[in-house]
């Protein structure tokens, strides 16, 4: 699994509710390049529903290409409808398996302690199931890079120490914006949320000892959004793309990509910068409370107070 099937191997991750579907949206837009957003079917999609390339989620050609090489690698029972982000039994029903403990980011720190030679033995069938998705994808000759769209730190580490060119994109969108998607929806816990939202992006930023800042790239959703195009080149620059398209309107080229499960895929056909949205609706104190948040997290803080003013237009 060192080479990821010939395909250079890029992680999103991202906090959830933070843009991560644009993102891969965006990347998988780009030529040679494929990637499943969300990637999993999990426990609020249907596997009938249609994927975003104008097919059944069942009859999607990258999808069935690389779930037939992992059948004839020896995975008979192997189903995109049912794959898991981690390992977890095969008797677990997709439900339940959001409770498995390896799904839960709070496994991270014990995961990591494993040491790779038992991980090897331990989910024999997870990282050979990984290596044959990637085979299935590289064998086509259509694709160089992969953008694994699942935000999951577990998975992330548990792939670290067998994809030997694994790259990152850390996707960070303000924490007051992350907790207006829920103040809009009436919740009123603001605190818990955004205690997720830090512990989330702590676990992430300690993959930079690991991967060095040339395989870890930390973003913000309001540079996506704002200047896709200095973004996509700042990518192409980090991944060493012969080719991007960063020419407006940045379209989403939607019949290329292959996404299921999420709303915003159904309509989304460019980037729109909807960045600001949270100005001026979120009651100051709670305004506060976020950018507090923010500065507790010190490296985040100053990729924010790195940005124009001007970068934060509508």
């Amino acid at each position: 699994m060192n080479d990821a099937g010939n395909l250079q191997y890029v992680s999103l991750m991202s906090a959830p509710f933070s843009g991560s579907t644009l993102l891969s949206m965006l990347l998988c837009s780009q030529p040679r390049s494929i990637g499943f957003g969300d990637t999993y079917h999990g426990k609020d999609s249907d596997p009938r529903n249609e994927c975003t390339c104008g097919v059944s989620f069942l009859e999607c050609q990258p999808r069935n290409e690389s779930q037939d090489e992992v059948r004839r690698g020896g995975l008979s029972d192997f189903s995109w409808a049912t794959a898991s982000p981690v390992p977890v039994p095969r008797w677990m029903s997709v439900q339940a398996r959001a409770y498995w403990p390896l799904a839960l980011s709070v496994s991270l720190y014990p995961v990591r302690s494993i040491p790779a030679w038992l991980r090897q033995r331990l989910f024999r069938r997870f990282y050979l199931e990984n290596r044959l998705i990637l085979s299935g994808l590289a064998k086509t000759g259509r694709y160089d890079y992969y953008f694994d769209g699942c935000k999951n730190p577990v998975r992330l580490e548990l792939l670290r120490t067998e994809i030997s060119n694994l790259k990152v994109i850390h996707l960070v969108r303000h924490p007051a914006a992350f907790v207006y998607h829920f103040y809009r929806l009436g919740e009123r816990k603001p605190e818990e949320r955004l205690r997720q939202w830090r512990n989330y992006h702590r676990k992430v930023r300690t993959f930079l000892k690991y991967f060095g800042n040339e395989n870890y790239l930390p973003v913000t959703y309001e540079d996506v959004v704002g200047q896709p195009g200095v973004f996509l080149r700042t990518v192409a620059d980090f991944l060493g793309m012969d080719q991007v398209d960063d020419s407006p309107p940045f379209l989403l080229r939607r019949s290329e990509i292959h996404i299921q499960g999420n709303k915003m895929r159904k309509t989304a056909d460019r980037v729109l910068n909807m960045a600001n949205k949270w100005h001026g609706k979120l009651p100051e104190p709670l305004v506060q409370t976020a950018m507090e948040s923010l500065h507790e997290l010190p490296w985040a803080a100053s990729m924010y107070e790195s940005r124009s003013p001007n970068d934060d237009r509508n």
